[in-house]
């Protein structure tokens, strides 16, 4: 079982450091990408990774290895600052872009309207914080985020409590 750790972060934080070392001992092959100085755009909602051509991002930039290694692995832990009580725009930036591994074909799933996956991976993903954020909200931020990608939420931990995510994988 491999887990990507998608550090996004705007200043380095030795306890999340020592998290992630614990993180990639438990699960053997994992990895850990700091995004802070990657070249990241904004979805620009052109649909082109739907219609034009079907999983790749149109724009070109650092996003598109993150994309490769999120198929790659079976679970995703993001680690994030929160700023207005929401996660840090670097981490809602990664997770807007994240679209291609779905398809724009819809289906019911619980009485409710999902997108049809792409590929056979369902990465289930995590979130730990920094901050003052609504742990409730976060929570169901991630479980819907999640229930989109017919996958499961890890959990939402602040980083005191950030190792209890070793529980999860």
């Amino acid at each position: 079982m491999s887990v990507l750790v998608l550090n996004t972060l705007s200043e380095p934080d030795a306890r999340v450091s020592d998290l992630q070392n614990l993180i990639c001992v438990k699960a053997e092959g994992s990895e850990v990408i700091y995004t802070k100085d990657m070249k990241i755009s904004h979805c620009i909602g052109c649909n082109y990774c739907w219609l034009k051509a079907p999983g790749i991002c149109t724009i070109k930039d650092d996003y598109e290895i993150i994309l490769k290694k999120i198929l790659r692995n079976e679970k995703i832990v993001f680690i994030t600052d929160t700023k207005f009580g929401f996660v840090s725009y670097r981490t809602k930036n990664l997770l807007d872009r994240i679209m291609p591994i779905a398809t724009m074909y819809l289906q019911f799933v619980d009485g409710q309207m999902r997108h049809v996956p792409r590929y056979d991976i369902r990465p289930q993903m995590g979130l730990i914080y920094t901050g003052d954020a609504e742990r409730a909200y976060l929570e169901k931020w991630v479980e819907r985020t999640t229930l989109n990608f017919e996958s499961t939420s890890l959990g939402v931990f602040p980083l005191e409590e950030g190792r209890g995510i070793l529980a999860c994988i």
